[in-house]
């Protein structure tokens, strides 16, 4: 009588598809616990900044201003610029983006980081190397990190997330998938936070 070694080809066959499975559950539940930590940091940083503003506010009587007080071509003339958040080594030349830039539309930088308005918020806070891994890019225009607005007498944070997702911090200004056509399956939220 002959004794039967090893494994037969339909056992072997149901080995890999148990480790393939538990391949596949690691890799999808490694993915959510990665996305859940990035959101978790993205509203952290937030967090800092609103208090940061809220106490320069408490101790001016205004916000920082974006704002052109002295119509040079620093800010929007006449208008409000939005700033990016964080230092400048936080926004370095990187695909789309040039350096010092935290949103590019439409062919040319929308934001920029501006040393001033940041300076302001330095005493507030510990560390401002706050900026978050959130960078969105569609069809070559995307936005990274937090950026600002004001006018003196409000502020707001603005923020983009990738996709149709819920604003953690603030609230959904709109799903631009809608805007941009129904040909883009990943579209970006962007998520505004007035003060």
């Amino acid at each position: 009588m002959h004794k039967r070694h090893g494994l037969t080809i339909v056992e072997l066959l149901i080995v890999v598809v148990v480790i393939a499975i538990l391949a596949a559950i690691t890799v999808v539940a490694y993915n959510g616990i990665s996305d859940r930590a990035r959101n978790s940091r993205l509203l952290a940083t937030i967090d800092s900044y609103e208090k940061m503003i809220r106490l320069y506010h408490a101790d001016h009587g205004t916000y920082p201003a974006t704002q052109n007080p002295d119509n040079t071509e620093k800010y929007v003339p006449g208008g409000l610029d939005t700033a990016c958040l964080g230092t400048a080594e936080d926004y370095p030349a990187a695909s789309i983006f040039p350096q010092g830039s935290c949103m590019f539309s439409g062919g040319s930088t929308q934001a920029n980081f501006y040393a001033d308005i940041n300076q302001k918020l330095t005493p507030y806070s510990q560390d401002l190397h706050l900026t978050p891994d959130n960078t969105v890019m569609i069809n070559g225009e995307g936005a990274r990190g937090v950026m600002y607005q004001s006018d003196g007498m409000g502020a707001f944070i603005y923020y983009y997330q990738q996709g149709d997702r819920p604003c953690g911090r603030g609230t959904q200004m709109f799903n631009p998938p809608e805007n941009i056509g129904p040909d883009m399956p990943n579209g970006m939220t962007v998520c505004q936070l007035g003060m």
